[in-house]
């Protein structure tokens, strides 16, 4: 894996929740941004590493499955960040937010940026591999 797509992939995706995150509610309190950012991290190794062997292992490389897969990682990744804050926090956290704030950032925009950042890193390795020629 080159190096700029391990940054994206495992650098730069768990940080948009939270940035996004913040810069929505005007920098939050840095305690909240940090369990944001914790819940993010561990929800993106939890849904992306299992998402990118399963496609590897079914040999499901057609550009399609990218930005499914990454729709896919990205939503269960913010409902993950939900239900921590859930745990965490009760449901009274919610009923202050609201359930739509919740299900809404599923479509827009964390949903559309998974897919758009598995749709550039499929891109990527795609470059990358027509670069090195056949291994």
């Amino acid at each position: 894996m080159g190096t700029l797509r391990f940054a994206i992939g495992f650098l730069v995706a768990p940080l948009a929740i939270p940035v996004i995150e913040f810069s929505m509610s005007g920098y939050a309190a840095f305690a909240v941004g940090f369990l944001t950012l914790l819940f993010a991290y561990v929800g993106t190794f939890l849904f992306g590493i299992p998402a990118y062997f399963l496609l590897y292992k079914r040999k499901w490389t057609a550009f399609w499955f990218a930005p499914v897969a990454g729709f896919v990682v990205a939503s269960l990744t913010w409902w993950f960040v939900g239900l921590s804050w859930i745990l965490l926090f009760g449901t009274r956290f919610f009923e202050k937010v609201g359930y739509s704030y919740w299900l809404g950032r599923t479509l827009w925009p964390y949903g559309a940026l998974g897919a758009a950042v598995a749709s550039a890193l499929w891109l990527m390795a795609r470059l990358e591999r027509k670069d090195h020629g056949p291994a």
